[in-house]
Parts: structure tokens; C-alpha cells; sequence
């Protein structure tokens, strides 16, 4: 890279810009900048890889109460998604674009949600058209069913969490975001 910084995960780009996280993945290319991709972005972790290149991609996740969902992101940003044998042909145009992912970012820091009082006040919810690519098993757009499988753990601990990303990935491990110590 041609400078010691880089993008860091932001979720939902295309609420500003119709191309999102994708436009992001092309500036990062063209300045040859590191970036870090949301596993909440509006756009596939195979799209934003094919418009960087060989830039230097990470894929940020958290641990889910269904362990499928982080492995089916962990697999894709490593170029497989035999984990999602429903994937239609949309991905399967995308298949191996994202082989080359070179860390995870695990957030440390969200392993409940924190209260967001702008989002609630203002009852925020994607906009019509947008989506979470990433966690979808399918081409269709997620169902209400599909969000509570996204509901965090709350329960994964240090040893267990990193244990389990070792045995899934070999993808390097950085730790995204604060946490207190635990005695």
C-alpha cells in the first residue's frame, strides 16, 4: 500500500451514494489504500472485491447467535460460498472475486447492540431497495425472520470466539473497536 491508512468498516454507504461500499473499494484502489469492509454494507463483499482489484481487502464481522451467518461472511470474503449452496446465478457471478480478503476485523465492542437513540426516534430502517447482502442465503431480500438470527451473542468469550475463528478461517484475526478488560 502507498500509505499507512486506510478505509475502515462503515456500514450502509449507498445511503448516500447509489454505488456504496463499491465506490468506496474504487477510490481505496486508486489511491492503493487498505480497506475494511462492513459486514453490514449495502453492497456484496464479492461486488466491492472486484472493483479494488488486488488492493488489500478486510471484512469486518461479529459474532451471531447462529454461527452460519459469520461463517457464511467469513467463507465469502475468503472466496468460497459452498456454505450457501441456494445462491443463485446473481452470485454466482461474484464466486471467487473475493478470494484474496486478507484479515477478519472482529468488532470486540457491540456484543450487545448499544441503544440508538437517533435510529429509534426516528424509526430507521434501510431504505426501500437497500439490503445487507452479505447475510443473505439467497438472492431474495431478507425476511423479518432473517434479522433475529442476526441478533448478536452476547455470550462468546475470548478464548471460545478466537479458538473458533482460528479453526474457520487463515485469514489474520484483528480486533476492531474497545472492550474493558475481563478479570
Amino acid at each position: 500500500v502507498s500509505f499507512p491508512f486506510g478505509f475502515s468498516p462503515a456500514a450502509m454507504h449507498a445511503i448516500v451514494d447509489p454505488e456504496g461500499e463499491v465506490a468506496t473499494s474504487r477510490a481505496a484502489a486508486h489511491y492503493n489504500i487498505c480497506m475494511g469492509l462492513s459486514s453490514y454494507s449495502t453492497k456484496s463483499i464479492e461486488e466491492v472485491k472486484a472493483a479494488g482489484g488486488s488492493n488489500p481487502y478486510g471484512i469486518q464481522i461479529c459474532f451471531h447467535k447462529d454461527r452460519t451467518r459469520t461463517l457464511n461472511v467469513i467463507r465469502r470474503a475468503e472466496g468460497e460460498s459452498e456454505i450457501c449452496p441456494n445462491f443463485d446465478a446473481v452470485f454466482d457471478l461474484f464466486r471467487f472475486a473475493a478470494a484474496g480478503y486478507k484479515a477478519l476485523f472482529l468488532s470486540v465492542d457491540i456484543p450487545v447492540l448499544g441503544l440508538r437513540l437517533n435510529e429509534y426516534r426516528n424509526s430507521f430502517t434501510l431504505p426501500e431497495g437497500l439490503s445487507w447482502p452479505n447475510f443473505q442465503q439467497t438472492s431474495d431480500p431478507l425476511t423479518e425472520s432473517d434479522y433475529a438470527d442476526l441478533d448478536y451473542d452476547a455470550d462468546f468469550t475470548w478464548e471460545d470466539s478466537l479458538a473458533w475463528l482460528r479453526e474457520h478461517t487463515k485469514m489474520e484475526i484483528w480486533l476492531k473497536g474497545s472492550t474493558l478488560w475481563a478479570a
